[in-house]
């Protein structure tokens, strides 16, 4: 039934979350001059946190007006899209390495 969806859903979001976090860091860092770590590790927090905090009112507003199952679903495939983007953002090829093997 939707128990299950929503836990396969959750296992799902979990994996991705645990995927993108450490190479989009660490792509991130890689491209920061190294005086600048301190803010670029801020910022990537930062923007962590607030997606935690936006997340659930995201969630509860569309969970009111859609109702719940709906809500799971929609949450899920923009999650994916939004990852999606994010990892072909992060894998792609960087100025560096585009001028250096030129």
């Amino acid at each position: 039934g939707s128990l299950e969806a929503v836990a396969a859903m959750l296992v799902v979001r979990v994996g991705l979350i645990s995927m993108i976090v450490p190479m989009y860091k660490s792509h991130v860092m890689n491209l920061a001059p190294r005086h600048e770590y301190v803010i670029a590790s801020f910022l990537l927090g930062l923007a962590a946190n607030i997606g935690q905090f936006i997340g659930p009112l995201i969630s509860g507003l569309t969970q009111r007006r859609f109702g719940g199952m709906n809500e799971v679903i929609a949450v899920s495939v923009i999650f994916s899209l939004i990852s999606a983007g994010l990892l072909g953002w992060v894998l792609r090829p960087s100025k560096q390495t585009t001028t250096a093997s030129k």
